[in-house]
């Protein structure tokens, strides 16, 4: 979106501020993701290449010159910075970087093919036919390309066709050089079991990063419908000509299913049901995540940066509470003292009532400290368990402590009610405790409101997400 505005800005703009908006458009499309930093190199590199080409419109050529620098550099600066940043700093995780497949290995080229081949809709059922099919759009691709290169080079070009190559030329080279990027790094990251060149050219369908491709074929199916009306004839038979090409593209946009939205969407649902369901099942439970649809051998890292990020995907994803977790942080039960419990508790406004239950005054509170400070500042994630009864119908409230604070506040704490339980029985509250930075060794439990009449029997802490690096 930035490099297609750098584009219009340079190709429309005359006035003095179409430099610095170019450069402000480049550095924000290099700032906001690798490719689009490569992006922009590419896109300055072409057209300082083409602007010494001395097209018929010289003023055009010297924008295209000036615009062509500014996006290199801008490209440059921001290429630098990204790579320093994924690959050389310190703070960049090893263990989140993909081994590399070069462009000396078929299977570079083969999962490449298979992105375009994506770009022109669902596949045909046949494998071989959607070989085919793929190698077709590459040809297809490849053609426009050069027949506008050649009208170029052969000076027969005429104003149309320049400010046409200005914007098509860059995004062609800039949208392959996307796709070897993403084989570079993508074609690796496949399950062991997908080995032959059609294991590998499927498994590029099931992959979003085709949609740069896309951009390409509104421009090679305008270029063709422009290359044949220019051959001779009337002007009745060049729209004749026209009008065969975009109803053979229609045909053709129909059998690969662009126009069934519905379908579609239906089906990606149904597939991002599958993987949410697999991810919540075995989020939380310190064993490695593993999916069908992501071919890592454990997921835990790719959500622990998410959380670090504060990426927009972590809702979908809360840690519940599952299966009890081995990794026991607390464990405290009014039937154990001593070296027993995991944790000394503080009773603040409560006192003993004849009938042995305990009686709160205007608010009552059971402060727990944890013997096990560095399990507690190691997680990011507790489960928490509360078994008590209570007299009547209250509210339960859990305050918790982030790494580093001092004083319980209403922003850490949970509430959840508590019914009126039967003689002899305990209800089980749960509680999922969430902080990126860890957390004290200190918990809270509010058991009701005044006067509440309550007894507490066990109260169970574990850690469901430990720290990168803490597992």
């Amino acid at each position: 979106m930035f490099l297609l505005g750098t584009s219009y800005v340079v190709l429309t703009c005359r006035s003095r501020m179409m430099a610095p908006a170019a450069l402000c458009l480049c550095l924000l499309a290099g700032l906001s993701y690798i490719s689009g930093a490569i992006a922009a190199l590419t896109l300055g590199c072409v057209w300082i290449l083409m602007s010494y080409a001395r097209g018929p419109d010289e003023p055009l050529s010297a924008r295209v010159r000036v615009g062509g620098f500014v996006a290199a550099m801008a490209g440059l600066l921001t290429t630098s910075l990204q790579l320093y940043l994924t690959r050389v700093a310190p703070g960049s995780d090893p263990a989140l970087r993909y081994e590399l497949t070069w462009p000396d290995k078929p299977e570079f080229w083969v999962f490449l093919l298979g992105k375009v081949g994506r770009a022109v809709g669902r596949p045909f059922p046949a494998l071989g036919v959607e070989f085919v099919f793929a190698v077709g759009v590459v040809f297809l691709l490849a053609a426009s390309l050069f027949w506008l290169l050649g009208r170029l080079a052969r000076r027969v070009g005429d104003s149309v066709e320049w400010r046409t190559a200005y914007v098509y030329l860059p995004l062609a080279l800039i949208v392959a050089g996307y796709l070897m990027l993403v084989s570079l790094g993508r074609t690796s990251v496949r399950d062991p079991s997908i080995r032959s060149a059609w294991d590998v050219f499927q498994f590029a369908y099931f992959r979003f990063h085709f949609f740069w491709v896309t951009l390409l074929l509104p421009w090679a199916l305008a270029l063709t419908v422009f290359a044949w009306s220019r051959k001779r004839g009337g002007r009745q038979q060049k729209v004749k000509r026209s009008i065969v090409i975009l109803m053979a593209m229609l045909a053709l946009a129909a059998a690969r299913g662009i126009f069934s939205v519905n379908d579609h969407y239906a089906d990606n649902a149904q597939f991002r049901a599958k993987e949410i369901r697999c991810l919540a099942e075995q989020l939380g439970s310190r064993e490695p995540i593993r999916c069908p649809s992501f071919d890592m051998p454990d997921w835990t890292p790719a959500y622990q940066y998410g959380r670090r990020i504060h990426a927009s995907f972590i809702k979908y994803f809360p840690v519940v509470a599952q299966q009890p977790s081995s990794d026991v942080l607390m464990h405290w039960t009014s039937r154990e003292a001593g070296a027993s419990n995991h944790a000394t508790l503080t009773l603040n406004d409560v006192h003993a009532a004849p009938d042995g239950w305990l009686l709160g005054g205007d608010d009552p509170q059971a402060v727990f400290h944890a013997r096990d400070g560095a399990g507690f500042s190691r997680c990011q994630v507790i489960e928490l368990s509360v078994r008590i009864r209570t007299k009547r119908e209250d509210t339960l409230q859990v305050f918790f402590l982030k790494l580093g604070e001092k004083i319980f506040t209403e922003n850490n704490s949970l509430r959840k009610r508590i019914s009126e339980t039967l003689p002899g029985r305990y209800e089980e509250l749960r509680f999922t405790l969430d902080s990126n930075e860890g957390f004290e060794n200190r918990l809270r439990i509010d058991p009701g409101q005044a006067g509440t009449e309550f007894q507490l029997a066990q109260v169970d802490a574990a850690c469901r997400l430990r720290m990168p690096g803490n597992e």
